[in-house]
């Protein structure tokens, strides 16, 4: 943490050590990385000292951001069922195959394709974003991930009653 001890926790110690001068505006209370936390800290340390954040000055290019994956987000099978609950829930074939996709890289796309019967190359194209997977394969890897499917009543949308 950049901001001294005695702060809080959260946007409290992110106020907290701006109104004290530890911080400027244009900082934040959030960790550069392990390479950076001691000399933060330190730093930090020091009443009236302001901290240099050589990030905050430095222009970073779209390319240069690394990209985001959700299969690393994915570490149980509760986080799998919510991820694939709000995924099913837009309606949107592709990207529950996606989303397939993604889990299966998630649990292992090797292990996931022998316990489906799939071929893996043949499951990575299955799964891609924007495919359009026969249901059979979808059942096939739901069951490999041990996830299923299920149905429930669709909220209707009430008309008007006219009085």
């Amino acid at each position: 943490s950049l901001a001294p001890q005695g702060f809080g926790r959260g946007p409290q110690r992110a106020r907290a050590a701006f109104d004290s001068g530890v911080l400027r505006a244009d900082q934040s209370c959030r960790g550069r990385g392990k390479s950076t936390q001691a000399k933060d800290i330190a730093a930090a340390k020091q009443p009236g000292r302001l901290i240099e954040d050589e990030a905050m000055s430095k222009t970073i290019k779209l390319s240069e951001l690394p990209g985001f994956d959700a299969a690393e987000h994915l570490p149980d099978d509760k986080a799998i069922a919510e991820y694939l609950a709000v995924v099913l829930e837009e309606n949107n074939p592709s990207a529950l195959a996606g989303a397939l996709g993604t889990i299966a890289r998630a649990r292992g796309m090797t292990d996931i394709a022998n316990a489906s019967g799939l071929a893996r190359e043949a499951l990575y194209k299955a799964l891609r974003p924007g495919a359009q997977p026969r249901f059979d394969t979808v059942q096939r890897v739901c069951a490999a991930l041990g996830v299923r499917l299920t149905a429930v009543p669709a909220e209707r949308m009430r008309l008007p009653v006219e009085s």
